[in-house]
């Protein structure tokens, strides 16, 4: 199989990103509201899972498309500035709830009850951890190392979830080792956005940076021009690099009997993350 046919699952999972853009641009809101970043390693990994199964590629497209809209509908809601005017809090929300609206038309399309039922519980349980965070940071009593795990497990659950009702009882340890990779891979997307957020001046840093800053003074919060410096000193890149390695290791399991196409995707996928960690965390 050469190059070009390589990279067919590429470009039909842009295709794919493409219809979840149009459909988000709904004329009310698409102007007046900042589209939240979709985790796009996530998704992907979920579509090149999707083509291990007996699926046809579109209905491996009506799966990863709904999944796509309510990871946004969740992120939109997430966003929304409590500082900002009325209007433009409305607008936020309805964006997110539009998008999740979105999410459960196509679902029901398809008469999937079982996967709605599915991505229910999982948008349940995501919404309890928001609850744990936001409650636990105000009470102060938030780790850095707990908010890691409860944020790579937000972001991870919904496709962790999916893979394990389209596997089953029958590939249960296969779908416990494409879950297990999923859940590594948010963390890593995490920590990265988190170093690249801290970096850019006038950047707001994410939980984590101010969570690791707090601890190391004390309780009290650092100011902007500690940052960059301070996080080389507590170690931020090797923890980057740290969580690269763990995706790699976990990655690997994955490789063994995966149709080529989907081989060299996962494999192209990696080689992509590697380069994005080694601009700010060099990997032995």
């Amino acid at each position: 199989m050469d190059g070009m046919q390589n990279r067919r699952l590429a470009v039909a999972f842009q295709a794919v990103l493409k219809q979840v853009s149009n459909l988000w641009n709904h004329p009310l809101f698409a102007h007046a509201v900042d589209k939240p970043l979709l985790p796009a390693p996530l998704a992907y990994t979920y579509f090149l899972f999707l083509h291990t199964t007996a699926r046809s590629d579109e209905a491996i497209a009506r799966r990863v498309i709904p999944l796509c809209l309510v990871q946004l509908g969740l992120a939109a809601h997430d966003a929304v500035d409590r500082t900002a005017c009325p209007r433009a809090r409305q607008l936020t929300v309805l964006a997110g709830d539009y998008a999740s609206s979105l999410y459960y038309a196509l679902l029901a399309q398809m008469d999937d009850i079982a996967l709605i039922r599915t991505l229910a519980r999982a948008i349940e349980r995501i919404n309890a951890w928001k609850v744990e965070m936001a409650e636990a940071f105000a009470a102060r009593t938030l780790t850095a190392e707990r908010y890691r795990a409860l944020r790579a497990n937000v972001d991870a659950h919904l496709y962790s979830e999916a893979i394990a009702a389209e596997c089953g009882t029958e590939r249960r340890e296969e779908g416990h080792k494409w879950a297990a990779f999923v859940h590594a891979l948010a963390d890593l997307v995490n920590l990265e956005q988190e170093w690249r957020a801290v970096v850019q001046p006038q950047a707001e840093p994410g939980w984590y940076v101010r969570l690791r800053l707090r601890e190391a003074s004390g309780g009290e919060d650092e100011g902007s021009a500690a940052r960059e410096p301070l996080l080389l000193k507590l170690g931020l890149d090797r923890d980057i690099a740290a969580a690269l390695r763990r995706v790699h290791a976990l990655a690997e399991p994955l490789f063994e009997g995966l149709p080529g196409a989907v081989h060299a995707e996962l494999a192209a996928l990696l080689a992509a993350l590697k380069e994005q960690v080694e601009a700010v965390a060099p990997v032995a």
